[in-house]
């Protein structure tokens, strides 16, 4: 289903719940390449001598437009690659997850949905952040991989929980808990 490079992990093949694929000629869905919602820590290799964060570059603009030639792109990326320096501290980790918070109470207004495709530590701290708990290593939000949560961010600041970590759609085999939070 997907493979890994030194940079990038790559779908040949996106399924979806409910047996349905993911296709960019599906015209129900617009992709866009929201560089904001990636994982905590950036891109980044551990240096085998000393165990630090040595920074990578993620997919540059030209490949993102061979791969994804339908996806919207953001006006900043460029052929430096989407992350292009040293691994994110969890300072601007926390900054970045309230800016995603704010955007997308900002656009509760729209009536549009906005699907968002992450990672799991990014979401636990998304989750802290949005029931305004302090994001903490002694505390997360346990995951599942490919789980679904649905939230409507409403007018007036009214938001509603739909539900969280959907996973039941995945035969036994393939779910695969995250019990640790080692950032």
């Amino acid at each position: 289903m997907y493979s890994h490079d030194s940079r990038q992990f790559s779908f040949s093949e996106f399924l979806l719940p409910f047996e349905g694929k993911l296709e960019a000629k599906n015209r129900w869905v617009q992709p866009v390449v929201w560089v904001d919602i990636h994982e905590v820590g950036g891109l980044y290799e551990l240096n085998p001598i000393d165990g630090k964060k040595v920074g990578c570059s993620g997919l540059y603009l030209e490949e993102i437009n061979n791969g994804f030639p339908d996806y919207i792109l953001p006006a900043a990326l460029t052929n430096q690659g989407w992350w292009n320096r040293e691994a994110e501290e969890m300072s601007a980790t926390h900054l970045r997850v309230k800016q995603v918070l704010q955007l997308l109470t900002d656009r509760a207004a729209e009536n549009s949905r906005i699907r968002l495709v992450t990672q799991g530590a990014f979401m636990s701290i998304f989750f802290s952040m949005l029931f305004k708990l302090l994001p903490s290593k002694k505390m997360m939000f346990q995951r599942y991989n490919s789980r679904i949560s649905r939230i409507s961010f409403e007018k007036k600041d009214r938001i509603i929980i739909q539900y969280l970590n959907f996973f039941e759609y995945l035969p036994e085999s393939l779910r695969i808990p995250h019990p640790g939070f080692d950032i």
